[in-house]
Formats: C-alpha cells, sequence, structure tokens
C-alpha cells in the first residue's frame, strides 16, 4: 500500500496529538508529586457570599434607614457590659461603628473609646477598630498605616523567596494617641487571621483564596502600645493567602481588621473597620500554571488543526473538478483512509479532553502553599 501525502499527514497528526497528551499528563502527574495533596483540607472557592457578610450588608441597610438617634439606640444595645470588658455582638457592633463613622458622629465615638478603656479597668483593650472609626468621623486619616515591601529576610535571619512580603505597621495618629493593637498569634496553618492579602489583575479582578479551609486554629496573641512613630514589622508568605496567579502584573494590598474578626478568608469587607495598605504593583511569575486555559489549549488548537484539514480537503476537491471540468477526476470525497485517520484523532482527542477533566480536578486538589510561583515588586 503506497502511502500518500495525505497519509503522511494523519500519521504525523496522530503522533502529535499522542505525543502532546503525553507530555502533559507526565508534566502534570510530576507537578502532583511535588505537592502534598491535602483534598481534604480543600473548600469551594464559589460557594457564594458568607453568612456573616450577608448578615452584615442587611443590618448596613437597615441602620441607613435610622436617624442618629435611632442608630445610637442600636449601637448601645449591640454592646454588654460586665464588670470588666465589654462584649459585643461582632456584626452589630463593626456596624454601628462603620455608619458612626460615615455620619461624623465623632462625639460618640470618642465617648464610647473613654467608657470602653474605663470598663476594662486595669486590662487594657484594643482600641485599633474605635480609634480608626473615630479618626474617619473627623476626617482624619487612620492611626496606623501599612506599607508593603519585599521580604528580604526573615525572623530568623534567613532569606526569604520572592513570594513572601515584609509588612510594616507603623503609628501614625495625628493626634499622637496610644494605639494598644493586638499581635495575633491566631493561626489556620500559618495564617495570620485578623490579616487579609489581596491580589487583583490590571482588569481589578481578585484573585481567589487559597485553598484549605480554617479546620484547626491555635497559637496565642498578645497586645502591644505603639506610640505615635513606633513600628511593627510582620512576615507574610502570600502562597497561604491566595491561589496561584497567572503569570502577569498585578496590584497587591495588605488589610487589617480587628482581633475579633476571622477576615483571612472574607473577600466581602462590608460593614467592617479595616485598615488597608497602599495598592503596589507586582510582577508575577507562576512556574506551574495549570488553569483550564492551559490544559484545554493543546487538544482545541490539535482538533481545530484536523478540522480545517478535512475542510481545506473537500474544498479544493471541489474547487479542481470545477477548474478542471472532466468526468475523469473522482468524486470530492473522503479515502477511506481519511475516515480511518479521522476517526482515530477524534478518540485520541476525546480521551485527552477526559484527562484533562481529571487533571482539573486534581490539580485543584493541591496544597496551594507550596504552589511554585514568585514575584517582584513591578518597575514604575
Amino acid at each position: 500500500m503506497k502511502l500518500t501525502l495525505r497519509d503522511l499527514f494523519w500519521l504525523i497528526f496522530l503522533a502529535a496529538v499522542a505525543v502532546s497528551w503525553g507530555v502533559q499528563h507526565h508534566r502534570a502527574q510530576e507537578e502532583l508529586a511535588t505537592q502534598r495533596n491535602n483534598h481534604w483540607f480543600t473548600f469551594d472557592r464559589n460557594k457564594g457570599p458568607t453568612p456573616e457578610s450577608l448578615r452584615r450588608r442587611q443590618i448596613l441597610k437597615e441602620l441607613r434607614e435610622f436617624n442618629d438617634q435611632d442608630l445610637l439606640a442600636r449601637f448601645n444595645r449591640s454592646l454588654q457590659q460586665d464588670r470588666t470588658v465589654i462584649y459585643t455582638d461582632q456584626p452589630e457592633y463593626s456596624c454601628c461603628l462603620t455608619e458612626m463613622a460615615t455620619r461624623g458622629l465623632s462625639t460618640e465615638l470618642e465617648l464610647h473609646l473613654k467608657e470602653k478603656t474605663l470598663v476594662a479597668g486595669s486590662w487594657v483593650p484594643e482600641n485599633t477598630t474605635e480609634l480608626t472609626a473615630l479618626r474617619r468621623a473627623q476626617g482624619k486619616p487612620d492611626p496606623l498605616k501599612i506599607t508593603v515591601g519585599p521580604g528580604a529576610q526573615g525572623p530568623g535571619g534567613y532569606e526569604l523567596a520572592s513570594h513572601r512580603i515584609e509588612v510594616l505597621l507603623q503609628n501614625v495618629d495625628v493626634d499622637n494617641q496610644l494605639v494598644h493593637h493586638v499581635h495575633s498569634q491566631e493561626r489556620n496553618y500559618d495564617q495570620l487571621s485578623q490579616w487579609r492579602v489581596e491580589l487583583k489583575d490590571v482588569h481589578d479582578q481578585p484573585v481567589p483564596n487559597s485553598n484549605y479551609v480554617d479546620l484547626v486554629r491555635g497559637g496565642t496573641s498578645y497586645r502591644s502600645h505603639l506610640q505615635r512613630g513606633e513600628t511593627e514589622k510582620y512576615h507574610f508568605d502570600v502562597r497561604k493567602y491566595v491561589a496561584p496567579p497567572a503569570t502577569g502584573r498585578y496590584r497587591l494590598q495588605v488589610i487589617l481588621g480587628s482581633e475579633r474578626d476571622y477576615i483571612e478568608y472574607e473577600p466581602d469587607l462590608t460593614g467592617l473597620i479595616v485598615i488597608r495598605s497602599e495598592p503596589v504593583w507586582v510582577d508575577v511569575v507562576n512556574h506551574g500554571h495549570w488553569d483550564e486555559r492551559y490544559l484545554l489549549a493543546p487538544p482545541l488548537v490539535l482538533l481545530s488543526a484536523a478540522s480545517l484539514f478535512v475542510v481545506a480537503t473537500t474544498v479544493a476537491g471541489l474547487w479542481r473538478r470545477r477548474l478542471i471540468k472532466t468526468e475523469d477526476l473522482p468524486p470530492a470525497k473522503f479515502a477511506w483512509r481519511d475516515w480511518l485517520g479521522w476517526s482515530l484523532a477524534i478518540i485520541l482527542l476525546a480521551g485527552w479532553l477526559i484527562d484533562v477533566g481529571y487533571l482539573r480536578t486534581q490539580l485543584a486538589e493541591r496544597d496551594e502553599r507550596e504552589a511554585h510561583w514568585t514575584m517582584k515588586l513591578a518597575n514604575p
């Protein structure tokens, strides 16, 4: 049996499909083998708004319809005073502070801050949230400033990888107020729970949270008292807060919440008093990016090439018969070997696409704390 150019095309095409499929599958399996696959710790990032955020939105909607007197009454009901500590309904409390700051009720906020300190007695409570709300009501800058820089060196003196950042927290209060800040060691697998790290692309689309869930928490915390100008340093591994992003440029921002707010998973911060750093632009290089487009592109490109060949072959045959205008040419149709090549190509590509679905499931269950991506500050 003599091989024609069309037969040679089908042989090369089928070999290309098989080799490409094998290379992609092998690389994905190597990627999975180098990382822990704790799929029982992952969670659904597409489950929608959290119950807490929905409740805060509802509370804020109600508060915005109140006059100032009703708002203050609702605020006072959110406080339950004990002899030494003020206990609060946290969503109600946070939303009331937010609305009071928006309306500029600085006198009431200042009075509340003093009462909170008096009720606490010898125990000094955190005042970051209340002081921030007060300064915003007064039209003044936040009392704490967050500055983000590259994580050049960690606490133990070792060089940090380029997916780490250093965060500087500084008291910049305009009225020289002492800030009682909780240095939280409440951790979820090395996440600081009252902090949040966000990445947004050039189209302002956020990168999802990292994929492990807060099944276990623990650690200690201590209060620090920052005078104006004093600072505290933190080091963050960004991989523990966000999913592996695609290679490109992103805007990075670090957010600090209250000691009572677990915001590391919470993308909707409506109703919370939080302090944000100035955004910084970073360039991300993902060394093992396996998103849906990357997985689907090769088989779809090859399928398109085969389809184009089929169409081109048929059209060329019809055009040739029309130009020559002879009955000696055979009809423009597929030979049995063309049908065989096309059928084998469809079978291989279908198997490849099924394998893509399997790989997507397996890769989605990786422990993203060990993902192979790095970043650096972008050049202006």
